[in-house]
């Protein structure tokens, strides 16, 4: 069983897109001074996971592509308007080496689309506050499957948002590590699924009492009953605290 639940009306506050024409994703869209598509890092450019700035959270995970064509798949009544931007097109965009989060500047206005724009003061800075988050974001399931990739296709087929619902964040030492610098991390509720069920969430924003970050990647793990002492499957997600990346569009 999946843990993620179809968002029966689309609350636009995510968006899909496709890069290289094949990595299917989520971005959302934050503003200071101009408004910027925010997707995780690793969907566009090369990244490392060992040597982002996360602590003592460990991630191990490697991508090596650069994709420099970025569709991006905007809601329009029953089908999808797409806008594409080409790296020869973007003037800057801004990336932090020890953190999985890209802001690429954008030449049309989301408000027209009816998306929400993040701002500073959207963002939720009660970390050590325990709640419920939801991440909204587009997997796999949102996407058609075809052999070749064709845009008129998507617009037709995608079908809407998921929602995955999670608890946190988790206190390191209940991670058996000593301190997490600029990611949580949340376990989800209920099912955890498998590793494909997140596919595709990559760059969608995580909601807590108001913005909390970007999601970047689940984390297999146990959970322990406290009574029977069983292990049990469960899946943790990390996200990049959203106030560790307001940098990157603060500067221009």
């Amino acid at each position: 069983m999946t843990p993620l639940q179809p968002v029966e009306i689309d609350p636009r506050v995510s968006c899909p897109i496709v890069l290289g024409n094949y990595m299917r994703a989520t971005g959302f869209f934050f503003e200071i001074h101009e408004t910027h598509l925010i997707t995780a890092r690793h969907n566009v450019a090369p990244t490392s996971g060992s040597q982002l700035e996360t602590g003592d959270l460990e991630m191990g995970f490697e991508m090596p592509n650069t994709h420099g064509k970025i569709d991006i798949y905007l809601r329009s009544d029953d089908t999808f308007d797409v806008e594409t931007i080409l790296s020869s097109d973007i003037p800057y965009a801004t990336i932090d080496l020890r953190l999985d989060v890209i802001a690429i500047p954008l030449p049309f206005d989301p408000t027209n689309y009816g998306y929400t724009v993040f701002g500073p003061d959207d963002i939720d800075d009660t970390h050590p506050k325990s709640q419920t988050f939801d991440t909204i974001g587009f997997p796999a399931d949102s996407f058609p499957t075809f052999d070749e990739y064709d845009t008129d296709a998507y617009a037709e087929q995608i079908s809407g948002p998921y929602k995955l619902s999670t608890e946190g964040p988790v206190p390191p030492e209940k991670l058996q590590i000593d301190n997490i610098k600029n990611v949580a991390v949340t376990h989800v509720s209920g099912e955890p699924g498998v590793d494909s069920d997140y596919e595709g969430l990559s760059g969608s924003p995580v909601l807590g009492d108001g913005l909390a970050g970007i999601h970047t990647l689940n984390l297999p793990a146990k959970a322990k009953d406290p009574e029977t002492g069983e292990h049990t499957d469960s899946m943790l997600t990390s996200y990049w605290r959203a106030n560790s990346f307001v940098h990157l569009v603060e500067q221009y």
